[in-house]
């Protein structure tokens, strides 16, 4: 049973790689040369040299190595399933242009280039519009004074003989000047003026006194009395006392300090206004 199984087995190889067996022989050149490396597509048969015309391939495998081995009047050869590569074929004739490609990127900016040479000078343009005043320039030097440019014009004499070489007799075309006249009568006397208002009279001092605690803030604000007027304001304390501010009230009737206590311990502070009966 065996037996039969492998000449089955060997006859349905030779029948199927029959086809080939003139391919073979007809074109030696697709069998594997001695030596060449097995592949997944190399092929191994028997090539029955006894037939006349094309030999017969039989026991043929897929590997290196045929179905059964090969007997004393068979060759065993090697191929695969993909031929000789052919020679090129001829070039293909030109394709259509393809479709334009999309626009690239804008490229870096190019370093500068070299400076051109100057050009001719261009006409003369329009005169301009009036410009705006300049600015007053510095005083110049005194000037030479009138007796100064007499002197240098040949006078000789000091500056009172100058002046008196001055003066003249007054000429009018109705003869010389007469002798003064006599005093005019006084006129009469003007009416008085209204009596002026009342000055300032009387003033005393008005203080209050108030204790800031270490580190505390405060205001103290002392005011005249109803009918006088304020004069004037200032305050007093020991050199810890930093002063904010010290001026008059809103209302100009006192005198307002505020202060801040920078030392470590409590101070008083005394703030003044000098008040005047109106």
């Amino acid at each position: 049973m065996r037996s039969n199984l492998t000449g089955l087995r060997a006859r349905r190889a030779a029948l199927v790689v029959a086809p080939l067996s003139l391919l073979a022989v007809a074109a030696p050149a697709v069998a594997l040369a001695a030596g060449a490396p097995p592949s997944n597509d190399t092929f191994t048969g028997c090539l029955d040299k006894s037939w006349i015309g094309a030999g017969q391939i039989s026991k043929v495998k897929a590997g290196v190595k045929p179905l059964v081995k090969c007997s004393g009047d068979e060759t065993q050869i090697s191929w695969n399933a993909q031929g000789v590569k052919g020679e090129q074929g001829p070039r293909g004739e030109q394709g259509p242009e393809g479709a334009p490609g999309h626009q690239g990127e804008q490229g870096e900016t190019g370093p500068a280039g070299p400076a051109g040479e100057q050009g001719e000078t261009g006409p003369a343009g329009p005169a301009g519009e009036q410009g705006p005043a300049g600015e007053q320039g510095p005083a110049g030097k005194d000037g030479l004074s009138a007796y100064e440019l007499a002197v240098e014009n040949g006078f000789e004499g000091d500056l009172d003989a100058w002046l008196e070489s001055l003066q003249g007799t007054v000429v009018s075309d109705e003869g010389q000047v007469g002798a003064p006249g006599k005093d005019g009568v006084n006129g009469k006397n003007g009416v008085d003026g209204k009596d002026g208002k009342d000055g300032v009279s009387g003033y005393h001092q008005v203080t209050v006194k108030k204790t800031v605690g270490a580190g505390k803030d405060a205001t103290v604000t002392v005011s005249c009395d109803s009918g006088r007027a304020l004069g004037g304001g200032s305050w007093s304390s020991n050199e810890a006392i930093d002063q904010r501010s010290s001026a008059p009230t809103n209302t100009g009737k006192g005198w307002r300090v505020s202060m801040t206590n920078l030392g470590n311990k409590a101070y008083d502070v005394t703030a003044y206004a000098i008040c005047a009966k109106v």
